[in-house]
C-alpha cells in the first residue's frame, strides 16, 4: 500500500473515531437477584394419652417407633380380650413441617381370623369393618397437632372359635402439599 493508501486509511480511522465520540450515549444497568426455597412436610406422633380398657383384665399398650426422620409409627396392642372388650388409644399427629399438610388416613392392610373385630378410627369418624379409604382430607397447619384416637376390640357375641384369635390392622397417614 502506498503513502496515499496509508493516508486515506488514517483519515477514515480519524473520522470514525471523532464520529464515534459524537454518538456516545449514557448507559445504566438494573439487576434481579432471586431465591426460592421449598417448604417441608413432617408428620410425627407425640403426646400419647393414657390407654383405657373396657375391663380390668384387658391389657392395652402403645408406643411410638421412629422409622425415618419424617415417618413415625404409632404401635398399639390390645390383648386378653373377651367378646365385647376393647382398648382406646390416643395421641397427637403433628405437622412438624413449615407448610400446611393436607392429610389422609388409609386402611393399608387387615389380617386375622373370621371373628368379628372392630376398630373405630376418629380420623373422619370411620370404623372397621369397613373403613372406607382414604379418610380425609384433614388439614394440619404447620407446627400444630391433630388429636387422634383409635378404639380396637372384639365384638360382642363371639363364640369359642375366637379364643386366641388375632387381628392386625395397618393405617397409613399421608400428607401432601401443593398441586
Amino acid at each position: 500500500m502506498g503513502n496515499r493508501g496509508l493516508l486515506a486509511l488514517a483519515a477514515v480511522v480519524a473520522v470514525v473515531a471523532v464520529g464515534g465520540i459524537g454518538f456516545a450515549a449514557f448507559t445504566a444497568n438494573a439487576y434481579v437477584n432471586g431465591t426460592a426455597q421449598a417448604g417441608t412436610l413432617n408428620l410425627y406422633w407425640s403426646n400419647l394419652g393414657e390407654t383405657s380398657a373396657s375391663s380390668s383384665y384387658v391389657s392395652c399398650s402403645d408406643y411410638i417407633t421412629t422409622l425415618t426422620t419424617t415417618s413415625d409409627t404409632l404401635n398399639v396392642s390390645a390383648s386378653n380380650l373377651a367378646p365385647g372388650d376393647y382398648c382406646t388409644f390416643s395421641g397427637d399427629l403433628n405437622n412438624g413441617g413449615s407448610i400446611p399438610a393436607v392429610t389422609y388416613d388409609q386402611l393399608s392392610s387387615v389380617t386375622g381370623s373370621g371373628c368379628n373385630w372392630f376398630a373405630v378410627d376418629n380420623f373422619g369418624g370411620h370404623s372397621y369393618p369397613p373403613i372406607e379409604s382414604p379418610l380425609g382430607p384433614i388439614t394440619i397447619t404447620s407446627g400444630s397437632p391433630l388429636a387422634y384416637s383409635l378404639e380396637m376390640g372384639l365384638s360382642s357375641g363371639q363364640g369359642n372359635g375366637c379364643q386366641g384369635a388375632n387381628l392386625g390392622i395397618t393405617l397409613t397417614f399421608s400428607a401432601t402439599a401443593g398441586s
